[in-house]
């Protein structure tokens, strides 16, 4: 089942998502950062997490630092695939499913401007019986008017 109705998750998986070069150093720092400071909220709050990582930069990031645990390094060619991504979503879904993880959270940078990116949060799984997306602050829009769900959908749409 999709939606879960319990009032906390125990077990958080954190999708990062990161670059496979450099890219003038905030497009991954700033990403790596933020996962830094949520897996520092969630340790606070006492919930246990898994990091997945996608990206050669967050890959060797993480991969220095055996004090956070990582379920999975994942890798790509220069031009992910949509069998690359599908395989990726996969994984996701059959950690939710299996109930191995009771919440999802995708971390990736948000272009903004050609000088500015914006990291982010969004939860993935589960979804919000509402037809709303919420991030981790739960602060909720309808999907519809959601930029990434759109474009997400539009993409599974062609694909």
């Amino acid at each position: 089942m999709l939606y879960h109705f319990a009032t906390t998750a125990c077990d958080i998986a954190l999708v990062v998502v990161t670059g496979d070069r450099g890219l003038c150093g905030s497009f991954n720092n700033s990403i790596i950062q933020k996962a830094e400071s949520r897996i520092a909220e969630l340790k606070e709050l006492g919930l246990n997490y898994t990091v997945i990582s996608v990206g050669k930069k967050g890959n060797s990031y993480f991969l220095r630092r055996p004090y956070i645990p990582v379920d999975k390094f994942l890798e790509g060619g220069s031009l992910p695939t949509a069998k690359e991504a599908q395989a990726i979503a996969d994984d996701v879904f059959s950690l939710f499913v299996s109930e191995e993880v009771d919440k999802v959270e995708l971390l990736y940078t948000k272009f903004v401007s050609l000088v500015k990116s914006d990291p982010v949060i969004h939860t993935l799984l589960p979804l919000s019986p509402k037809g709303e997306i919420c991030d981790v602050n739960g602060v909720c829009v309808d999907a519809a008017e959601d930029e990434f769900f759109r474009l997400t959908y539009l993409l599974l749409r062609f694909v």
